[in-house]
């Protein structure tokens, strides 16, 4: 079972993920940058290893196929929110979220689909950067998007975008 600390300002502190469903409660209001969002703690999904400089690296399996925020007050996510789950398949957001911050889904490979994204205004740099699978994303209210921000998107077939724009 999914388990999450909210504080009294609708911060969520702290999250514990053992599903691939995850819908964040609705008194979440903000995602505190200590959330620890892409790391669930679990013994068996932590790999070590050695790198090529001959560093100890920790590396965890993630599980996470979804995040669902549609029944939050979240406005505002911060910077690399969601990077590197490489399990996310599925965001879906909510009414309110109008911006997607810098690399805040970076080299989520196996991220296709973005679900509610109609009051989006603002694409921050890198934001999509290595989502490899993700295959299109309706943009219609967007006039900011950061530069490489669906760079290394292989198989981005299809953007939905406003006629006038700023395209960093």
């Amino acid at each position: 079972m999914n388990k999450f600390t909210v504080n009294d300002e609708g911060v969520l502190t702290d999250v514990f993920i053992d599903e691939d469903y995850v819908l964040l409660p609705e008194t979440v209001k903000y995602i505190g940058r200590q959330s620890m969002f892409s790391t669930p703690v679990i013994e068996d999904n932590i790999q070590k290893g050695y790198d090529k400089h001959n560093l100890l690296y920790t590396h965890i399996k993630c599980m996470i196929k979804t995040i669902d925020i549609s029944n939050t007050k979240i406005e505002v996510l911060p910077q690399k929110c969601f990077h590197n789950i490489h399990s996310l398949e599925t965001f879906i957001s909510n009414e309110l979220l109008n911006n997607i911050p810098t690399e805040c889904f970076l080299n989520n490979m196996k991220l296709e689909k973005i679900i509610n994204m109609k009051k989006i205004t603002h694409i921050g740099d890198r934001a999509f950067f290595g989502c490899k699978m993700l295959k299109k994303i309706n943009l219609n209210d967007c006039s900011v998007i950061g530069s490489e921000s669906f760079s290394n998107c292989s198989s981005l077939e299809n953007i939905t975008l406003p006629s006038i724009m700023t395209i960093g």
